[in-house]
């Protein structure tokens, strides 16, 4: 008991020293808690689905998101009557529209549709004439034209929906005795309009998480990412340790004396834990300090996901230094093994979900656990502190018995 605490003690003055140590102890962890801070646009479903106006100034249009058909409406009319077909348009949720209203019209509106589309990344413009309005009280033809650009199955759709609204339309200007009346009754239509609930369909394994959510779980990993560093950066340098006492003939002495090499062990992995929670306490103060605590879990959820972080990768680096001889092998493989589990764990990309063989290994990392019982908690499932709990004793065991192994075959070889 005696020789355990000498060697515990020694340690502790070794890392002390070390001014690096003191930057995986403070600065990073602090750091961490910045990631916190990080603010993202807001992106609410009322503003992905509104009606996006441009002007003669600005009449790119280019959008990467193809689940939706983006449609030009060319508006001569101005009137509540375009207004109101673009607007039952966009209730659909299938098309995304883009409106120019305009007392213009190109001398040749074909070929400028045609060039425009080829310019943009529109599939339909839709013209209104300036007439139009007045056409649909008359019970005349509306005169709309829909031009199409590249082949798209959903075309069809968008004209068949703008045959029914018009259809509609017709039938609220024969209901109605004259001009203030139809627009009264298009205006009580769209009062009237039955609300639309999205419906998201999610699949095995996967949380249905409002965009302040996932911007929350962008900052837990963003956060995980520099705390990992900082575990594996105090790990190394207690793995330096024992590399250096490997070249002094530590544990031959130790098998030499009356103190196991179990022992020897345990004081490593006793210090891990010591620096893990001098790590959690750094981040936990820089969480009451530095933001205001609202990060989509509570400051006890992420101070548990530190602590055990911190002792699987403190750990994990005790063992390169049992394994190795040499300080630079330890440092490839501590760094590279960090490198490859933050990869596979999605925390530099946390809204890119891994399929596949890559997606099932992924689960073999601690950090991606981290993330998925955070969704866990943020959508309220249930069995979450239990799973990490368990994950994290697996991780832990796993590390442990490979180190006691590895280090007793070592301590066997130095003595031959």
């Amino acid at each position: 008991m005696i020789g355990t605490l000498i060697m515990m003690k020694y340690n502790i003055k070794l890392l002390l020293r070390n001014p690096g140590f003191w930057v995986s102890m403070i600065l990073l962890p602090i750091a961490a808690t910045f990631m916190f801070t990080l603010q993202y646009q807001e992106s609410t479903d009322e503003k992905a689905n509104s009606i996006i106006e441009l002007s003669s100034d600005d009449m790119s249009v280019v959008d990467a998101d193809y689940s939706k058909l983006l449609v030009l409406a060319y508006d001569n009319s101005q009137s509540k009557s375009s207004n109101y077909l673009m607007e039952e348009l966009n209730y659909y949720g299938l098309y995304k529209i883009c409106s120019y209203k305009t007392d213009s019209y190109p001398d040749d509106f074909n070929d400028w549709a045609k060039d425009y589309m080829n310019d943009n990344t529109l599939k339909v413009i839709i013209y209104f004439p300036e007439d139009f309005e007045q056409n649909i009280i008359d019970g005349k033809d509306s005169g709309i034209c829909v031009l199409e650009g590249n082949d798209d199955d959903r075309i069809a759709l968008l004209k068949s929906a703008i045959e029914v609204t018009l259809s509609t339309m017709d039938n609220y200007a024969q209901l109605s005795e004259n001009n203030d009346m139809y627009i009264k009754n298009l205006e009580d239509a769209e009062k009237n309009r039955i609300e639309k609930n999205t419906v998201n369909i999610i699949a095995a394994g996967e949380f249905n998480l409002s965009d302040k959510q996932d911007n929350f779980v962008n900052n837990i990993a963003f956060a995980i990412a520099i705390l990992s560093f900082a575990f594996v950066l105090s790990g190394i340098f207690n793995a330096n340790i024992i590399i250096r006492e490997k070249h002094d003939l530590i544990l031959t002495r130790i098998n030499l004396s009356n103190t196991q090499v179990s022992s020897y062990v345990i004081v490593k992995i006793v210090i891990g834990f010591i620096v893990t929670i001098l790590q959690t306490a750094i981040v936990t103060v820089g969480i009451f300090i530095f933001t205001s605590g609202d990060f989509g879990i509570s400051t006890g959820d992420f101070v548990m996901f530190t602590a055990s972080l911190g002792l699987i990768f403190n750990t994990l680096c005790i063992m390169c230094g049992l394994i190795s001889n040499n300080v630079m092998n330890t440092l490839y493989f501590s760094f590279g093994m960090w490198m490859i589990t933050n990869m596979l764990s999605g925390v530099y990309f946390p809204s890119m979900e891994l399929d596949g063989w890559i997606g099932k290994i992924s689960q073999l990392t601690p950090q991606k656990w981290v993330l998925t019982t955070s969704e866990m908690i943020m959508t309220g499932q249930k069995g979450a502190y239990i799973t990490y709990l368990v994950v994290s004793v697996g991780f832990l065991l796993v590390i442990f018995m490979l180190g006691l192994i590895i280090s007793k075959v070592s301590g066997k070889k130095s003595t031959k």
